[in-house]
């Protein structure tokens, strides 16, 4: 019995008291494993309807990517933006999204779309900080091009379409990530599980396409024009920036989410830039074989999404106190991890196959069926263990240092699997003889 209450404890997490656990029968065992082991199959079942429409989503994006490549030449360095313009959207309003779903667990928030002081703050934040983020991308996207002696359109081209981009798609997320999380609790399925990845793929289909536009107004518009616009800019950075700092006493939401998210996200942001690098130095080869590019976005989001699941899980799991801040994971989040490891055997080939028939109904050049599904495979279980190990300890570690996991641990994960998720995938392709 003793044997059995040990292995109930390491696989379930749950904190027995000792009478309790001396008293445990088998039959109670065998009833507390079968709770456990039905929300493992609850979360992959969830997850994977979430992440499969995300995958078909994200194939708009990775489309636009792939048949971007004129722009790429036209405006030296844009490339080097889109990891951090699309990252960044998905910081702020998956994480918003992450919020809202606390607080429906918690009960702080109803399922009615209607104001309230709880939703009102976080609102007023997403707004903040996609202002600040954007003219935050465009200043070290200029930096980093100079830095590494690549192509540059110069600092003013680079906020204005990270800032125009940016606004373009933020209306469209902070609708999206508050309707998904609110309709999914309301329909009976856990927002964790479904609106990160839901309202990370929107902020693919949506950014991606925005950023282009906003390059097209750069290069259709007069000089002076574009000038008018990044001063405009530069004024409300500012303003956002003052308001930060003012830490008004009316809104202690809106000051702990933008004073715990904006350090965050300006390191997040640049290893988002980091990121962008790396596809430029790929550049030539993603132009002679643009399939390739069309894997990128739904590769390195799919990857990020499966992150993000467990890391809100655990979130709300620490704040309704069911789980342990433990260094050493407990038995609900090993099947977690374990459940994550499962979806990404079966989402990534998919996801390789769906990005060679985009490309065969483009018209882009493909690599072929075969090698689109072993790169997107073979990386993608090597993203999928970093991601379940970066971002358990992240939260647990954000937590007990008093952070919200919720403002910080999505933006890092996302941050971090596209940095690692760009260097696996070009290191598959290099090692298949793909570029």
């Amino acid at each position: 019995m003793r044997g059995a209450v040990r292995i109930l404890r390491l696989w379930s997490g749950i904190s027995l008291a000792q009478p309790l656990a001396k008293s445990l029968t088998l039959q109670e065992i065998a009833g507390y494993a079968r709770l456990i082991l039905k929300d493992g199959r609850s979360t992959f079942n969830q997850a994977f309807a979430a992440l499969f429409i995300c995958a078909v989503a994200e194939l708009f994006a990775g489309s636009v990517m792939g048949g971007g490549s004129r722009l790429f030449i036209l405006l030296p360095g844009l490339i080097i933006i889109i990891p951090g313009a699309i990252g960044m959207r998905g910081y702020i309003f998956a994480a918003l999204s992450s919020r809202v779903g606390t607080g429906l667990h918690l009960g702080l928030l109803s399922t009615r779309f209607e104001r309230s002081k709880v939703l009102d703050q976080n609102i007023y934040s997403a707004v903040i900080l996609s202002v600040v983020t954007s003219v935050y991308l465009g200043v070290v996207a200029d930096i980093v091009c100079i830095a590494l002696g690549l192509g540059s359109i110069g600092v003013v081209k680079f906020v204005v379409i990270s800032l125009i981009g940016g606004t373009i798609a933020g209306v469209f997320l902070l609708i999206t990530s508050i309707f998904v999380s609110l309709k999914s609790f309301e329909g009976g399925w856990d927002p964790d599980n479904v609106s990160t990845p839901l309202v990370t793929a929107a902020g693919d289909v949506i950014t991606l396409p925005s950023i282009f536009i906003a390059a097209e107004i750069v290069l259709f518009c007069d000089q002076i024009i574009v000038d008018i616009i990044f001063a405009a800019s530069i004024l409300l950075f500012i303003a956002c920036i003052a308001l930060i700092l003012a830490r008004d006493d009316r809104i202690p939401i809106t000051n702990r989410i933008v004073q715990e998210s904006t350090p965050v996200f300006a390191v997040c942001g640049f290893i988002s830039i980091l990121s962008g690098t790396i596809l430029h130095g790929s550049l030539e080869a993603f132009i002679l074989m643009p399939g390739l590019l069309v894997l990128v976005i739904p590769f390195l989001e799919e990857g990020g999404n499966l992150g993000t699941i467990l890391a809100a899980k655990s979130s709300s799991g620490l704040h309704a106190g069911t789980l342990n801040p433990r260094l050493r994971p407990e038995g609900r989040v090993l099947i977690n991890f374990a459940v994550m490891v499962a979806l990404a055997v079966i989402i990534f080939p998919i996801v390789g196959a769906l990005a060679h028939a985009a490309c065969v109904l483009s018209g882009l050049e493909s690599p072929g069926l075969l090698n689109m599904v072993a790169v997107s495979i073979t990386a993608g279980l090597i993203i999928t263990v970093i991601a379940d190990i970066v971002s358990y300890y992240l939260t647990i570690a954000s937590f007990r240092i008093g952070v919200d996991p919720d403002n910080v641990v999505i933006p890092v994960i996302t941050s971090v699997m596209d940095f690692a998720g760009v260097a696996c995938l070009i290191m598959v392709m290099l090692s298949f003889g793909l570029i």
